[in-house]
């Protein structure tokens, strides 16, 4: 004898399950932000833009299976941030359209960029020791990659939690614009670490206590 489901229980059974899944899309954040932290401890101490010719090509010699270990896995961090902005675009976008939009053009600028940073370290951990990429070649890349950093998606973002107003906790609002202010200090690249704990409290906060 079968069972017949109809049409609104199918419907109230789907309703509950895409509100599910968005009650628990924000701690996309908290994943980020552990990613890129493994990322970073796996890749460990990095040569910057301004490391000579010739320490870079004997670094990447040594460390070119764990840049792009570390490469990979934050590549596969971007997908995560893009996640996180969905989830607060979602959350905001009632009642405030536009902070929605910034919100979600911010994570979108975020997620190329981490996606071609750890794209560009995964492919020079794969080719630095190789002989068909020249040393010149090989910095060039890598100082694509160690100064292709920009905060203007991190700058948007923050910009789409302000004008979300009261759709999002105000410690969580005020925490990040005092982080992102503080990445312009000398204290900038500490600041930016902490700013991958933002994530991580702030992907937890969200999923653990949903809008109402």
């Amino acid at each position: 004898m079968s069972t017949l489901v109809s049409p609104s229980a199918a419907t109230t059974t789907h309703d509950d399950t895409s509100r599910s899944m968005l009650r628990w899309l924000p701690l996309a954040g908290a994943v980020y932000a552990v990613l890129q932290i493994a990322g970073d401890l796996v890749i460990d101490k990095f040569p910057d833009e301004d490391t000579p010719l010739g320490r870079l090509t004997t670094y990447y010699a040594g460390h070119h299976s764990q840049v792009a270990r570390g490469g990979h896995i934050l590549e596969i961090s971007a997908v995560f941030i893009a996640l996180f902005g969905v989830a607060l675009a979602v959350r905001v976008r009632g009642s405030n359209l536009v902070a929605a939009r910034v919100i979600g053009i911010g994570a979108t600028t975020a997620c190329l960029a981490d996606a071609y940073e750890g794209a560009t370290f995964q492919f020079l951990g794969e080719h630095g020791n190789s002989h068909q990429l020249s040393s010149q070649a090989l910095q060039a890349w890598h100082v694509s990659a160690a100064s292709f950093g920009t905060i203007v998606p991190t700058l948007l973002f923050v910009l789409g939690l302000v004008l979300a107003g009261r759709a999002l906790p105000g410690w969580l609002v005020w925490s990040a614009v005092v982080l992102v202010v503080a990445q312009f200090t000398p204290v900038g690249f500490l600041a930016s670490l902490v700013m991958l704990l933002w994530f991580l409290v702030a992907g937890i906060a969200l999923a653990f206590k949903p809008a109402r």
